[in-house]
């Protein structure tokens, strides 16, 4: 293979990861034109090339370091969430945005700037985070915290939460970096943490909140200190009333 194809793939494969560094550092990356996948193909994982020889000891400890903290972050944020929709539940009888005319829906759990990273499929049905915080709102009574992915750009995964209506079921999905014994493994570096209402033996790990957020496994990963919690209190501030400002 020539060294011009070597350094056109080097450049495509290692784009995500410019994008991470930059969302560790907090800048405004811009969208990635016409993506429709939010993660490399598994050609492309075995192609890509190690992280420690495209970065510096010091960026590559700052990225494995903003991932360990963000896991956290993310299994924390993710009981919240499902906390929340299964009080309005509880209050309701039904799901945010689940009603008689439509059962099967998707919610991107992202901040406007993340939403530039999302792909609707054709023919699928989704919602707004505005019209999903409304109906919680309204459901709950009371206004709520907007909690999101602290990554500012996607990496090998997506930079989001989702929250999915199947007929009475709801799902409510994180990625992660580091693989658990509750993780669901979906490439390398690209784990998948879901709850859903049931559990669903034909889709191992995805698991009923009291089945997670009950266990050792989960109660250990999600209560260990953060290394820069202040950096992350930061962040997660910026967004906790997205939706509100939107125009």
């Amino acid at each position: 293979m020539s060294s011009s194809i070597n350094r056109q793939r080097l450049k495509f494969v290692t784009k995500p990861f410019a994008l991470l560094i930059a969302g560790i550092i907090g800048i405004h990356t811009p969208s990635v034109a016409n993506s429709t996948n939010h993660s490399l193909t598994a050609s492309q994982h075995q192609d890509r090339p190690a992280l420690s020889d495209i970065y510096s000891p010091e960026m590559l400890a700052a990225y494995k370091g903003f991932q360990a903290d963000a896991d956290i972050v993310r299994l924390q944020q993710l009981k919240y969430w499902v906390d929340l929709i299964e009080a309005y539940h509880k209050k309701t009888g039904h799901y945010p945005l689940q009603d008689t005319n439509q059962k099967n829906l998707t919610v991107f759990i992202a901040t406007p700037q993340q939403q530039q990273y999302t792909y609707q499929l054709p023919g699928a049905k989704y919602a707004t985070m505005k019209q999903f915080i409304n109906d919680l709102e309204a459901g709950l009574g009371h206004s709520i915290e907007e909690r999101y992915d602290p990554q500012y750009a996607p990496d090998v995964k997506p930079n989001y939460y989702i929250y999915m209506l199947d007929g009475d079921d709801y799902f409510f999905a994180i990625h992660t970096h580091q693989d658990y014994p509750f993780s669901r493994p979906v490439a390398p570096d690209y784990n998948k943490v879901e709850v859903s209402n049931r559990y669903h033996p034909s889709t191992p790990k995805i698991l009923t909140s009291s089945m997670l957020f009950k266990s050792k496994a989960y109660k250990q990963a999600a209560s260990k200190d953060l290394q820069n919690p202040e950096f992350f209190s930061q962040r997660e501030a910026l967004t906790l009333h997205a939706t509100k400002s939107e125009q």
